[in-house]
C-alpha cells in the first residue's frame, strides 16, 4: 500500500510541476512589458525636428567635374589613413606630454 501512495503523490508532483512551468509560459504582460520602449521611442520623436526629408525629390544629377572632383580626392586622401593618424597630445599644468 505504501508503494501505491509514493507512486501518486510521485505522479501527482509531476503534474503540478508540469502545470507550473505551463503557467510560466503563459503571455500574460504586465503594464511595464506592455509599455516597454515607448519612452525611447517618444522621446526621439520629440527630439526631432522635422521627420521627413528637407527635400523629397531624389538628386538626379550633378555636375560631373564635381563628382570626379570628389572622388579622386577620396581615393587620394582616404586611401592612407597613417597620414590622417596623429598622436594624442595631453597639456598637464602647460607642459605638453605625449
Amino acid at each position: 500500500m505504501n508503494s501505491i501512495n509514493l507512486a501518486i503523490c510521485k505522479s501527482m508532483a509531476v503534474a503540478v510541476l508540469g502545470v507550473a512551468f505551463l503557467a510560466g509560459c503563459s503571455n500574460n504582460q504586465t503594464a511595464t512589458e506592455q509599455d516597454f520602449g515607448n519612452s525611447v521611442r517618444q522621446m526621439v520623436r520629440a527630439q526631432t525636428l522635422n521627420p521627413g526629408p528637407a527635400d523629397p525629390a531624389p538628386v538626379e544629377s550633378s555636375d560631373p567635374n564635381r563628382l570626379e572632383n570628389a572622388l579622386e580626392t577620396y581615393r587620394k586622401d582616404v586611401a592612407r589613413p597613417e597620414s590622417i593618424r596623429r598622436d594624442p597630445t595631453v597639456d598637464v599644468f602647460g607642459q605638453d606630454a605625449q
